[in-house]
């Protein structure tokens, strides 16, 4: 059942990378909504803002996908004691996959949450990692999350 999700996800991807290559860079704007626990408060922050994400992608002449973007984030957000946080975060990124079944893809994000005042600043680590086989199953995947104040 997991694996028939992710793989019907991958080919939707898939159709959905074909349709924006015809048309050029494409632009996503959604909503971001997140909650963060402050290790040296013991409090949670809930955010809010938005994502965006322009991409632009192409196949090459062996059929191998090639995505440039640029992702990023805006968000505001408090804790139960009225600190204010916010979000900022900029990122670019290319994505290269040849061509032939199977990938591995290893991601990691690093960004900080500026406290105003005298609320601590925050730094968020994320590790994201995902491998399928050349059948189309998961083989791994897995996902780590950190955040310490500065």
């Amino acid at each position: 059942m997991k694996r028939s999700i992710i793989l019907s996800a991958i080919v939707c991807l898939a159709i959905s990378l074909n349709v924006f290559a015809q048309n050029g860079a494409t632009k996503t704007v959604d909503d971001f909504n997140s909650s963060f626990f402050v290790p040296c408060s013991g409090e949670i922050i809930n955010l809010q803002g938005t994502r965006t994400l322009v991409s632009k992608l192409f196949f090459d002449e062996n059929g191998g996908l090639h995505v440039m973007g640029h992702f990023s984030i805006n968000a505001k957000g408090a804790d139960s004691q009225g600190n204010a946080y916010n979000l900022n975060y900029n990122r670019n990124f290319n994505l290269n996959n040849p061509t032939g079944p199977g990938f591995t893809r290893t991601v990691n994000l690093g960004y900080n949450l500026i406290g105003q005042g005298k609320a601590p600043n925050l730094k968020v680590r994320r590790l994201m990692h995902i491998t399928v086989n050349s059948n189309g199953e998961v083989t791994s995947s897995f996902g780590n999350f950190d955040v310490s104040c500065k």
